[in-house]
């Protein structure tokens, strides 16, 4: 998905309903520093998971926000 996209070094991307955060993760790799990752969920709970592995990783470029994409 994120190579069909083009998704690269410094692009910016939207992860809509991103759950735990899986393709999230591997977007902010492919992104680097250059670029930006905003994670949406309804949930704040798989955000936070989402959010401590995107630290962890030290993804300084990876942020997370409570939506629901079903009223975007």
């Amino acid at each position: 998905m994120l190579e069909m996209a083009n998704v690269g070094r410094g692009s910016r991307v939207l992860d809509v309903a991103a759950g735990a955060g899986d393709q999230t993760l591997q977007a902010g790799k492919r992104v680097d520093p250059e670029g930006f990752v905003l994670a949406t969920d309804i949930s704040p709970k798989l955000l936070e998971f989402a959010d401590h592995n995107a630290r962890s990783m030290g993804f300084m470029n990876v942020e997370t926000k409570v939506v629901d994409g079903e009223g975007i």
